[in-house]
């Protein structure tokens, strides 16, 4: 019965579930909104061309790039990273670095890290930059 009255004022039951899928997305923005948040970003070093980024390359982009969006500061994280290629379905390591911060997340700062993932992936030739998000609870 219930179901009928949705569908006579023509709602679907998809239009519901879409309807609490938003709302949880906008609820989940709302919290990291104005948070302290722990960002952390992972950054592949190999290209498609069998090519290693250099050193020196990436420290031009941790200075030119990096420090105009953290600018209260970052950690860098040597690493080495491990991914599954779907398609030959293999698994790769590739050299890799982590910066991690704590920024008190806004919109306008998140856009901004963003854009930092999209210039890396165009300038090295990336398929992705994976963006880790979390609640900060810190002390000094």
């Amino acid at each position: 019965m219930e179901g009928s009255r949705w569908l006579k004022w023509g709602y679907k039951k998809t239009d519901t579930l879409v309807l609490v899928l938003a709302i949880v997305f906008l609820m989940d923005s709302y919290t990291l909104s104005g948070k302290l948040v722990q960002t952390e970003l992972y950054f592949g070093l190999s290209q498609a061309n069998g090519n290693i980024i250099s050193d020196s390359a990436w420290n031009r982009f941790v200075q030119d790039e990096v420090s105009t969006v953290f600018t209260d500061g970052f950690t860098v994280i040597h690493s080495a990273g491990n991914w599954v290629d779907k398609r030959e379905k293999k698994m790769h390591a590739e050299p890799s670095r982590i910066i991690t911060s704590v920024v008190p997340m806004t919109d306008r700062i998140s856009a901004k890290i963003d854009s930092l993932r999209k210039k890396y992936k165009t300038a090295f030739q990336q398929e992705s930059v994976l963006r880790v998000d979390k609640i900060a609870d810190i002390n000094f």
